[in-house]
């Protein structure tokens, strides 16, 4: 599969009014993966609730960045991350299997799940190659069990999940080099 240009960035509008959406404003934003492609749109509050919600794998409230904020201070909070974990964890299609499992990673750093154990077993694919590892986490805060599959990805595909996840949750500009 070819994984250019498979994340769309989201847009300083309203994906449904066309509105402007203006620095510090609240705002919803949702996750869709459409053709094969991860998407994430920005609603005005006022425009959310004529929005069809069925069509999203997640969503979550943010504040639009001010223009005189430092965009090196970009930081994903602990609930908005588990919200995507849990709406992500449970598909079948293999590229978001590779974002949940990436999601749950940032979880374990952030110390919002615990890691209870891995359990590799034999894969049943008859030639004895291959296997699967199951890690069983916690949920800190519900102490809710989430069992996840290793999707073992491939370099090239830990790159483009990176890309994603960076893509979703807008750009990053690069750190200017200190003098």
């Amino acid at each position: 599969m070819d994984w250019d240009d498979k994340v769309a960035a989201p847009q300083p509008r309203c994906a449904h009014s066309g509105r402007v959406l203006s620095g510090g404003e609240a705002v919803f934003a949702a996750l869709v993966l459409r053709d094969g492609t991860f998407t994430r749109h920005d609603y005005a509050p006022e425009a959310w609730p004529a929005v069809d919600q069925s069509q999203f794998i997640s969503w979550w409230r943010r504040q639009v960045p001010r223009p005189d904020s430092d965009p090196r201070a970009l930081t994903l909070d602990g609930p908005t991350l588990l919200k995507l974990f849990h709406d992500l964890k449970n598909s079948r299609e293999r590229a978001v299997q590779c974002l949940a499992y990436v999601l749950a990673l940032c979880l374990l750093r952030m110390k919002k799940v615990k890691l209870l154990s891995i359990d590799k077993k034999a894969a049943a694919t008859g030639d004895g190659g291959g296997s699967d590892a199951w890690l069983l986490l916690e949920d800190r805060s519900s102490k809710d069990l989430l069992r996840l599959r290793d999707p073992m990805m491939t370099s090239n595909e830990e790159a483009k999940v990176q890309a994603q996840l960076l893509a979703i949750i807008g750009p990053v500009p690069p750190v200017p080099p200190t003098a």
